[in-house]
């Protein structure tokens, strides 16, 4: 990075950076940890890596552009706090943004890790659009990172990508979080953890919804005329849907493989490995038709 700093707190503003910090050239932009970080009314573009990398810190950002980067536009990794309003991620090269936060922070001073303030991490009235894929989520529960009037939109790939989360997607959770449209990708991707879809239709994109390796419910849904499949089960530990259609997608209305699973170690001694799933595969009261091609590949 072309700047790291660490235990520190500092506001960085158009004044402050062409006072101090004039910056060309670099893997990265800033780095910043274990402080207090304002950036306000910045355009962080153009950077090889990340246009700014926090961790374990409080951060707030004002009317700043994270563009044009060429991995992720904004990498936040277990902060304690993160207030972001009126700020845009478009046009990155990876993703418009990384976000780990389980509710907890590691604290240099008390040398431990400590729980977060209510509702610690949200975006407000800001843009996510025009990067390879929109938002990945790592570690998630549905109260620990809010995007309020944040749209996720015309990305190239996946629109939002939860990772080791607890999520559940219905009309409350997408109402108050998720504006995902026209993501050329998945709409939603998850994978090693439990996720629950319930009362949503998606519809009219390239492909609708793919879950990888986890625990997966699915009810009362639908999948319609996305152009290449509806919805995706990978290999999950489990995976029930239930009272849901699936119909006039383009190639397949489904896609499901199961029997195996990859994830970490459950003390067998493996580390990392496939596993055989103890459960079998259940859809039931759902109807799929009218897809262009198949219905469902097994």
């Amino acid at each position: 990075a072309g700047l790291y700093v660490a235990s520190s707190e500092f506001a960085f503003n158009p004044t402050v950076m062409q006072r101090l910090f004039q910056m060309s050239g670099n893997n990265s932009l800033i780095y910043a940890s274990y402080g207090q970080y304002s950036f306000e009314d910045l355009k962080l573009a153009d950077a090889k890596g990340y246009g700014v990398h926090t961790w374990y810190s409080d951060v707030k950002m004002r009317n700043c552009d994270f563009v044009r980067n060429g991995s992720l536009g904004y990498y936040s990794y277990y902060d304690r706090t993160l207030d972001a309003k009126h700020c845009n991620f478009q046009e990155n090269n990876s993703y418009g943004m990384y976000v780990y936060s389980n509710g907890t922070h590691y604290s240099s001073t008390a040398g431990a890790w400590q729980d977060n303030p209510r509702e610690s991490h949200r975006f407000v009235d800001c843009d996510i659009s025009k990067n390879a894929n929109g938002v990945y989520l790592a570690y998630t529960k549905d109260d620990t990172v809010r995007f309020v009037n944040s749209p996720i939109h015309d990305n190239r790939g996946t629109g939002l990508n939860a990772q080791y989360g607890d999520m559940s997607f219905n009309t409350k959770t997408m109402a108050a979080n998720w504006n995902l449209s026209n993501n050329s990708g998945w709409q939603i991707a998850v994978a090693y953890g439990k996720y629950d879809f319930r009362d949503l239709e998606f519809s009219d994109t390239t492909y609708g919804v793919i879950a990888h390796y986890s625990d997966v419910t699915v009810k009362n849904c639908k999948f319609l005329r996305n152009a290449y499949a509806g919805f995706q089960s990978y290999y999950n530990k489990s995976f029930d849907m239930r009272d849901s259609l699936l119909s006039e997608n383009g190639s397949y209305g489904m896609l499901l493989y199961h029997g195996k699973y990859y994830g970490p170690d459950t003390g067998d001694g493996l580390g990392w490995a496939w596993r055989k799933t103890d459960s079998v595969a259940t859809i039931v009261n759902t109807p799929i038709e009218k897809s262009k091609s198949y219905g469902v590949y097994v």
